[in-house]
Order: C-alpha cells, then sequence, then structure tokens
C-alpha cells in the first residue's frame, strides 16, 4: 500500500548504483533490486513499522497488505461489534 514511500526507501538502497542522478536507472542485478523492493516494503508497510499501540480497525471493503519478516505473524480477528471489545473474544479470522 504506500507504493510511492517503498519506492523512495528502495531508491535510497539503490542510490549507490544510480547511473546518473537525474534518471530513475540503476545498474544493478534483477536479485538486487528484488531485495531492495522487498526489504522496502518490509521497512515501509511492515508490522514493525506500526510503531504506535493504537489498535487498526477495518471495515467492510478495507483492504490490508502487510509485509512480515521470518517469524512474525498477524493474527486478523473479528468482534460483532464495538461494545464487544471488552466483554466478549475475538473470533480469529485468519493468521
Amino acid at each position: 500500500m504506500q507504493s510511492k514511500a517503498v519506492e523512495q526507501r528502495a531508491h535510497k538502497l539503490l542510490e549507490k548504483y544510480r547511473v546518473h542522478s537525474r534518471r530513475e536507472f540503476f545498474r544493478v542485478s534483477a536479485q538486487e533490486a528484488t531485495k531492495a523492493v522487498t526489504l522496502s516494503s518490509i521497512e515501509v508497510v511492515g508490522i514493525s513499522s506500526w510503531s504506535h499501540a493504537e489498535k487498526h480497525c477495518l471495515r467492510s471493503g478495507d483492504r490490508l497488505a502487510l509485509a512480515l519478516r521470518a517469524g512474525q505473524i498477524f493474527a486478523f480477528i473479528s468482534y460483532q461489534s464495538m461494545s464487544d471489545l471488552l466483554t466478549t473474544y475475538p473470533k480469529v479470522i485468519d493468521l
């Protein structure tokens, strides 16, 4: 999701391979480029980038893309209503 921020981070990681300072061309292998984009995605939209403790609530029709590192887990849970947050356990939708 934040594609512009991921692109900017990838450019920063690949800076030493840039062909010209005013162009978006890099002299780098496809493997290194893929590695830079993957790392950028994890840094920008990964679960570790959620530095604040507030809850993230999704509504019907919302989309979520989240990059995880090996060993991390994301639990997708559901409550019947917001008032159930304090009184019931959530239903696990997916891990």
